[in-house]
């Protein structure tokens, strides 16, 4: 029933071939026909007729539809052609792209390399090594020893993770270890060098002071010290009793605070020829701990 509600034009031609064959057999076997008979299939003829007629004028609207259907679904089907054509030049861009982004990144590595093989690893001579231990030894500091952590990034970069191991052995020796502590890897720390100076080198090591529990550095005692121990700067008085001193000449003050003492080895150690750069990190280290952080010479 649903066919023929949608293709009636077709049923009713159907129907009006099917009666007018029924009229031309009839004729065909009966020979001998009364003329009341020719007319009744005359007649019945003419009816189906006019429902084949109907039948072919109902199937116009049907055949334009299905022609403009099938248009569509042409259409479609180039545009679907059109758009896998599109999304395979697309993919064969991305690949070329892919491939060439690959090499970029290549070359930037062996770039990488190379400049790192042209910077000298870095070290601390040990005549600057047993200054440094033997001017933080001296009995007359008073200031007590206090924990310093060491940290460096946990990657594959043995130039630091030595320098880092050497640095923390010489804190150690001075007294800045007191459980003999080792070197703490940690995530890379995003860290560039100064940009007032684009030319300028990572610096060969970050000081990292103690804040407290409201996260605020902790403040010097004496902000014009730099810390509880600063280089003594010999005068013509003073510089016949400083010949042959095995220690750094050095003026200190007692203090507990941390960032008094870090500030003071901060102090030593850029007499020796290796200053460090303050380093903000919030949360890597519990308030009234201090840190030294061993960058990669190359970030």
């Amino acid at each position: 029933m649903e066919f023929a509600r949608l293709h009636l034009g077709l049923v009713l031609v159907i129907v009006g071939v099917a009666g007018e064959g029924i009229e031309i057999v009839w004729k065909l076997l009966v020979r001998k026909r009364s003329e009341k008979l020719d007319l009744a299939l005359d007649s019945i003829g003419a009816f189906f007729w006019i429902i084949l007629i109907v039948g072919l004028a109902l199937e116009i609207p049907d055949a334009a539809r299905t022609d403009k259907e099938a248009a569509e679904s042409n259409k479609l089907a180039g545009q679907a052609n059109e758009r896998a054509s599109t999304n395979e030049l697309a993919a064969k861009q991305l690949e070329i792209q892919l491939g060439e982004t690959k090499i970029e990144l290549a070359n930037a590595e062996t770039h990488l390399i190379q400049i790192k093989n042209a910077i000298p690893p870095r070290q601390i001579p040990e005549k600057q090594k047993e200054l440094f231990i033997a001017t933080l030894l001296d009995t007359n500091i008073l200031s007590p020893k206090i924990d310093i952590k060491v940290f460096v990034q946990d990657v594959d970069d043995p130039e630091a993770k030595k320098f880092a191991d050497s640095f923390r052995k010489m804190l150690n020796d001075a007294g800045y270890g007191t459980n003999r502590e080792e070197v703490i890897k940690i995530k890379p720390i995003n860290t560039v060098p100064n940009a007032s100076e684009k030319s300028a080198r990572m610096p060969q090591l970050f000081v990292i002071y103690a804040t407290d529990y409201d996260g605020k550095k902790i403040p010097l005692s004496m902000p014009s010290f730099g810390g509880c121990i600063t280089i003594f700067l010999p005068t013509k008085n003073s510089v016949q009793s400083e010949i042959g001193n095995p220690r750094i000449p050095i003026a200190n003050y007692y203090s507990t605070n941390p960032n008094d003492i870090l500030g003071g080895i901060c102090n030593i150690l850029s007499y020796i020829g290796f200053p460090p750069t303050e380093l903000i990190s919030p949360g890597l280290l519990k308030p009234s701990e201090v840190a030294f952080y061993i960058p990669p010479q190359v970030q």
